[in-house]
């Protein structure tokens, strides 16, 4: 459910931030730096649980998604509509 309502929230957003000749562009980057996230996230989360073990990746990933999250919310500014 989290993932179901998260998607379709961030896609939204991320559309919502450009003006409406670079929603296809917004939308292309948007998934493709989710899928570079999912496959670059399992690569990384499967080294580290092999040299740190499963708590330390936890508490590193758990770090990784705050960093996130605190971006997200300091935000960059809304673009102006173009005429």
């Amino acid at each position: 459910m989290g993932f179901g309502g998260a998607q379709p929230a961030l896609l939204a957003w991320c559309v919502d931030r450009v003006g409406p000749h670079d929603r296809g562009r917004a939308m292309g980057t948007y998934y493709t730096a989710f899928e570079l996230g999912i496959a670059g996230g399992a690569v990384s989360s499967g080294l580290a649980v092999g040299v740190l073990g499963f708590a330390a990746t936890f508490l590193a990933m758990a770090a990784v998604a705050a960093a996130g999250a605190l971006l997200s919310l300091l935000g960059a500014p809304r673009a102006t509509r173009r005429a």
